[in-house]
């Protein structure tokens, strides 16, 4: 009986204690494409930028252009390295749904309204200028 409660609670615990592998943190760069933003009254065209995400074990960092913010994620889903992460920043009380696919090193930001969604590539170590 203590085998089989041991056993789901560390069953559990691993799920909830969910990280993103050392080998798929890193530094992410990718571009938010243009989009315009419909106030009622008029259309706001907003340019495009350069958006960076730093996966590190316990902290994320996000660079858009040249405003710098950092924050925290959890790892809600995990299957063979495909994560899904909620990312919490300070400039937002909103969390940011983030989609890791560590094997093809490429990770998708899900923009918040009225923003589009944003493909960003690994960069390799010789890249990174952070």
């Amino acid at each position: 009986m203590k085998i089989l409660f041991l056993s789901f609670f560390l069953g559990i615990t691993s799920i909830y204690m969910a990280q993103v592998k050392k080998r798929d943190q890193g530094v992410y760069k990718g571009l938010i494409p243009s989009y315009a933003i419909n106030t009622g009254q008029d259309l706001i065209q907003v340019d495009s930028c350069v958006v960076q995400i730093k996966l590190e074990k316990t902290r994320l960092l996000m660079r858009i252009d040249d405003k710098e913010y950092e924050g925290t994620y959890q790892v809600d889903k995990k299957t063979n390295r495909i994560y899904v992460i909620y990312a919490e920043t300070a400039y937002s009380d909103i969390k940011e749904e983030i989609i890791l696919f560590g094997k093809d090193k490429i990770m998708t930001r899900k923009g918040l309204f009225p923003q589009p969604d944003t493909s960003l590539k690994k960069l390799k170590k010789k890249e990174v200028l952070w």
